[in-house]
């Protein structure tokens, strides 16, 4: 497997460090792994925001704050994404 080097402060090395020790992770790449899987994550669920708004957008209308929410959280769901 490849490998990356990287920095990061004391604060972020110590709090690592503790996940590690209280078993939460068995070591510092699977943090990072982890850690990387929850960025990819959100990049897609902000692109799938993106799209929707779009899509709403191009559609126009008239939509209330909470119905808005209704459909974005109801499309979200949709994607099933980290499941």
């Amino acid at each position: 497997m490849p490998t990356i080097t990287i920095s990061v402060s004391d604060k972020m090395k110590d709090y690592v460090t503790g996940i590690i020790e209280d078993g939460t992770y068995s070591n510092v790449s699977e943090v990072f792994r982890d850690g990387l899987r929850s960025v990819q994550e959100k990049q897609l669920k902000l692109q799938a925001l993106r799209e929707h708004v779009s899509m709403a957008l191009e559609k126009g209308g008239s939509h209330t704050a909470e119905q808005v929410s209704e459909e974005l959280d109801t499309h979200l769901d949709s994607l099933n994404i980290g499941e």
